[in-house]
């Protein structure tokens, strides 16, 4: 009995022009995003002194979770209405902004600030 094997007539995705660019911006995205989390991490433990960064950290993730859920019917709704790429423009630039935010001024005893 004689096995049929199908050829693969579909071209490889690497040889599509804008799958490459589309690739190479998610895979930085998504290093951008896991560095924010042990940066944010690095932050509480260092606010915090290590005695209570778990539960600064715990409550940060918490939060992200909660503004994921609160926001993202909305977001849905809006991002069916404008234009994508003003969207995501507008979206990186946030992002940017309230990163930046980080490397800002800090206070001098950081034990007196409240979260």
């Amino acid at each position: 009995m004689a096995v049929e094997r199908k050829s693969n007539s579909s071209p490889s995705l690497w040889r599509n022009r804008n799958f490459r660019p589309l690739f190479s911006a998610q895979i930085i995205s998504l290093l951008g995003s896991g560095v924010t989390t042990v940066g944010l991490a690095l932050f509480a433990y260092q606010l915090t002194g290590g005695a209570s960064a778990t539960a600064v950290i715990g409550n940060a993730l918490t939060l992200r979770i909660l503004a994921f859920l609160l926001f993202s019917q909305p977001a849905g709704v809006i991002a069916d209405r404008v234009s994508k790429k003003r969207i995501l423009i507008a979206a990186d630039v946030t992002r940017f902004a309230l990163l930046a935010l980080l490397f800002g001024p800090r206070p001098k005893n950081p034990q007196s600030c409240a979260l």
